[in-house]
């Protein structure tokens, strides 16, 4: 397996490291067991890395960038209309300022905009039959053809991987490798396309950051960048490593399920967006696990009291990021 270190532009001393992951999917059970042994390690280290050797053509990649601008270049009326308030399931247009994503509430939210977009199930699929939380239908913009397909074409593929890395994780924990599998039927999973916009053109006061310090909720987090720059992650003793793009990696990271699943083994580490130059786009996978999904260390080492959910768990974040309606 090849491997590499990222340099940032912090101190030097700390460092996110590259993982090649493109013997994963072909290699024998040896080669595959060393992958996820190397991002375990990570895990417990970091909690970030980049992945090269996905898989994710290029091609789709530039198209989900170019389309992410098609819809944010689309009238203020236009996007609004597809509100995320209109939703019970969050799913669809946020502009500036309404969501307050620091792990520390502010008087005011995050400067970017962003489109939360969902997995889509058919109509006879009992979550969705049930109404039940994070399960619904997406809001679609009208005047962009072709638009709704890259997104479906995009979220699918990367659930596809997301299946993969979490076949890693549970090999560098000593499962095995499908053991994740079950909890990833009809995942909660969404895909968040966002608009940074740049430091010349904000309208709010400079407290008000491009994204708050925090930490990811679901099991692992899939981040495309553009080549803009601003994503930071905190070191161990509380210094801002910039997590530098590097072409045709994305940027992975631990969410708190995996951190509570792991016992902490994992770290669920606490990152933020600086306010960029220039505009800045990213495209984020959040995957989850099922609603009903038991949060319990894998360990056993769960106490008495009740253990949440993944449903229960992503409501309580959730409700705390959105001001009330």
């Amino acid at each position: 397996m090849a491997s590499a270190v990222a340099r940032t532009a912090s101190s030097g001393a700390s460092e996110i490291p590259v993982v090649d992951f493109s013997d994963f999917a072909d290699g024998d059970l040896a080669t595959r067991r060393a992958i996820g042994d190397t991002i375990a390690e990570i895990c417990g280290r970091v909690g970030f890395f980049y992945l090269s050797g996905h898989g994710v053509p290029h091609t789709e990649i530039k198209r989900i960038f170019a389309e992410a601008e098609r819809f944010f270049q689309l009238p203020l009326a236009e996007k609004e209309a597809l509100s995320f308030h209109q939703s019970r399931t969050r799913r669809g247009y946020m502009g500036e300022l309404q969501e307050n994503f620091g792990r520390h509430r502010r008087e005011t939210g995050d400067m970017k905009e962003m489109i939360n977009l969902g997995l889509e199930f058919p109509a006879d699929t009992p979550e969705l039959v049930a109404e039940r939380a994070f399960y619904g239908g997406n809001q679609w913009p009208q005047s962009l053809p072709g638009w709704r397909e890259a997104q479906v074409v995009y979220l699918n593929r990367m659930v596809g991987l997301g299946r993969n890395l979490m076949s890693a994780f549970a090999l560098g924990l000593g499962l095995s490798e499908d053991h994740f599998a079950p909890m990833l039927e009809r995942p909660m999973t969404s895909l968040r396309l966002v608009h940074y916009p740049p430091r010349a053109v904000r309208a709010v006061v400079e407290s008000s950051p491009s994204c708050g310090e925090h930490t990811d909720y679901g099991c692992l987090t899939m981040l495309a960048q553009d080549d803009v720059g601003g994503l930071q992650v905190q070191a161990r003793d509380g210094h801002w490593i910039d997590a530098v793009p590097i072409p045709g990696t994305f940027v992975i990271n631990v969410g708190d399920m995996l951190a509570f699943w792991t016992n902490g083994r994992f770290r669920s580490t606490p990152h933020r967006v600086t306010t960029p130059e220039r505009d800045r786009h990213s495209v984020v996978v959040f995957l989850h696990p099922h609603i009903d999904t038991p949060l319990a260390p894998l360990d056993g080492s769960a106490g008495a009291g009740k253990v949440p959910t993944a449903g229960e768990h992503n409501l309580q974040r959730v409700t705390a990021a959105y001001p009330a309606d």
